[in-house]
């Protein structure tokens, strides 16, 4: 008997995998995606400092603190050598734990090249051919971005107001049976399980950014420089201050419209000043470190250009007097430290720790390296050039692409969609459908009206929730969902209330 029990027990068919192990294969192949991201530049990076001569230990420890999405993988490695393993044991370990294969063949690139005693050369070429796969990759989906916005406008606007005619116009005189549970279902689980599908494929079509970093909002480092501006104006408060300034003033405003008898929407309104303040000031943070980055290979071939023996104070006060923007600001900034005594290879590295750059901070880890190796270090400086000026297009190319995705739902979220809702909502509340209603013998339902404008403006909700999300994983910050959302959802119903009381629309046309 209990051989037969065994029997039954190995005759059972196999499970179905469960939703744990679904989603774990989702976050290893998004994982896998990320790691991919930017391991072309840690291989380069890799490649210039072994050229310069520094220990192959020494550079695996420089990638595991550098940032990079990929760096998690390689302080695996650093920590099984510095447990007493030899670096191929470390770097194999490491290839069989990952489900990346193509960080698999990098790391086997790396031990062959440990092993023969230095020829990075296939290293390099393997980085420039992911280059081009993502450079291919990003051109691909560019060609797919039109598309899914059309399909995005389509789902999210131009549905829901056909079907918002349907219910308060259709159904008062062409007889068709639409009740309030119809409209909730519609506007409460249809729709926005349309526009999560097409979402959803579109999220999972983007290939990862390049350059392991994300999009942000202000971290320590932007609000330290905004302190220092507005104190180079005369101005007397913080970032912060200032911020909390206008809060207190947008309140007492809000309040004083509500006492004087105003709509709550429209008395709201000058609460969403400070949050555009901060916005505004994440842009401009933004658009720094997009400088930073644009003009660093130009920087970098500047500093490669002079004749071997040339010191480094001199390459730094060159690139201050070059005309890049805030590039040539941090290098000004770290030829006074120079200047007042500071050791070199520190200010320059300070460049890099106050601005979030993984390109710049490689780039000046480089330099600072080469400063106290004494390393012929204009080689190392025209490939990250090289380097940077390839992974920079790509970036740019890609940030246009989430810009246009980005900007096609904010924009439809907060204006495009409420706008015509709104007014599809007011000129059917202006029809006067009674007279037909008697001569058709249909009673109209007085509730629909009311059913249909309070499931619109949760629609703009649901929505507004939904795109704040997806921008939010498109630029791989999360965090940055609450600030979208608190963005969009109020303005969606500001702009809902002013084109149903005015009727927008109309006055327009």
């Amino acid at each position: 008997m209990k051989n037969g029990k065994n029997d039954e027990k190995k005759k059972k068919p196999p499970q179905s995998p469960s939703r744990a192990s679904i989603l774990e294969f989702i976050t290893r192949s998004s994982s896998s995606l990320l790691i991919e991201s930017d391991l072309p530049i840690a291989l380069r990076s890799l490649a210039a400092e072994l050229a310069m001569g520094s220990p192959f230990e020494r550079a695996l420890e420089r990638i595991a603190e550098s940032g990079y999405f990929v760096s998690a993988e390689f302080s695996k490695a650093v920590k099984e050598v510095r447990a007493g393993s030899s670096v191929p044991d470390a770097l194999s370990h490491v290839a069989h734990s990952t489900d990346s294969l193509i960080l698999k063949r990098a790391l086997m690139q790396l031990t062959y090249a440990y092993e023969s005693g230095g020829d990075f050369e296939p290293v390099r070429r393997l980085a420039q051919e992911l280059i081009e796969q993502q450079r291919a990759g990003a051109r691909e989906h560019s060609a797919k971005t039109a598309f899914a916005s059309v399909l995005v406008i389509s789902s999210s606007c131009i549905l829901p107001s056909l079907f918002l005619l349907y219910v308060l116009v259709g159904s008062s005189f062409l007889l068709l049976p639409v009740d309030s549970t119809g409209i909730l279902l519609a506007y409460l689980v249809a729709f926005p399980l349309a526009n999560a599908l097409i979402l959803a494929w579109v999220a999972r079509r983007t290939p990862p950014s390049l350059g392991g970093r994300k999009a942000k909002l202000l971290d320590a480092r932007d609000i330290s420089y905004f302190d220092k501006w507005l104190a180079s104006r005369g101005l007397p408060f913080t970032f912060k201050k200032s911020l909390a300034i206008l809060l207190a003033v947008s309140l007492i405003i809000s309040i004083s419209l509500v006492s004087m008898g105003f709509d709550l929407i429209p008395s709201l309104l000058p609460l969403w000043l400070p949050l555009a303040a901060y916005v505004f000031f994440s842009y401009l943070a933004q658009a720094r470190r997009d400088q930073l980055d644009r003009f660093l290979p130009d920087a970098l071939f500047l500093a490669s250009s002079f004749q071997k023996g040339v010191s480094m104070e001199h390459i730094v006060s060159a690139i201050a007097d070059s005309g890049y923007g805030a590039l040539s600001e941090e290098f000004a900034m770290a030829r006074s430290q120079i200047a007042a005594g500071e050791d070199p290879a520190r200010a320059i590295e300070e460049i890099g720790r106050r601005n979030d750059s993984i390109l710049l901070s490689r780039a000046t880890g480089l330099m600072a390296q080469g400063y106290r190796t004494g390393a012929n270090v204009h080689l190392a400086m025209r490939e990250t050039a090289d380097d940077t000026f390839n992974v920079f297009s790509i970036i740019r190319e890609r940030t246009s692409q989430l810009a246009l995705q980005k900007y096609t739902l904010i924009a439809g979220g907060t204006i495009f969609v409420p706008l015509i809702i709104g007014s599809v909502a007011s000129m059917s509340g202006q029809m006067d459908l009674g007279g037909l209603s008697e001569l058709l013998g249909v009673a109209q339902d007085p509730a629909l009206l009311p059913t249909a404008i309070f499931c619109s403006q949760a629609y703009l909700v649901i929505y507004s929730l939904m795109a704040s999300v997806f921008i939010s994983m498109q630029e791989q910050n999360p965090g940055r969902a609450a600030v979208y959302f608190l963005f969009m959802a109020p303005t969606a119903l500001l702009i809902f209330y002013l084109s149903r009381s005015m009727n927008v629309l109309s006055m327009l046309s």
